[in-house]
């Protein structure tokens, strides 16, 4: 059976074909489960998206939910950043952001979130090239 693209592809697809937005310009953001689905359209499409931003991604499912000894990756922090380093292709850019002292949802407060908002809105402007 052939792996079937995720709805968000048609989506991203949908807004090009009718000119709501342009090449190079579609970005997509999920967290958690939606971190997994974001991890598997910027695989499936890499070509579709500008950037893309996977909050708390839970991408390797298979093994994390084989391996009963791992009770929340954290121990995996710096694996992912040398995976993501060795299958890195092409120019566009990774960012990864590991914060210690925040959980799930991120750092509690309204103005921790906040700055973590800020910071994804600041990667997307950096791709798109605006800058302060």
């Amino acid at each position: 059976m052939p792996l079937s693209l995720p709805r968000t592809h048609f989506r991203g697809e949908a807004l090009l074909a009718n000119g709501t937005t342009a090449p190079g310009q579609l970005y997509a953001m999920g967290g958690s489960a939606g971190g997994l689905l974001m991890g598997a359209v910027v695989n499936m499409r890499p070509d579709l998206w500008k950037g893309v931003i996977a909050g708390v991604p839970f991408v390797d499912v298979i093994n994390t939910m084989l391996d009963a000894s791992i009770p929340l990756t954290t121990s995996e922090y710096d694996e992912w950043v040398a995976k993501l380093r060795d299958v890195h292709r092409g120019n566009n850019k990774i960012y990864l952001v590991t914060d210690m002292e925040a959980g799930h949802g991120g750092k509690s407060g309204r103005y921790n979130a906040l700055k973590d908002d800020a910071l994804e809105f600041a990667f997307l402007l950096d791709l798109a090239g605006i800058k302060p």
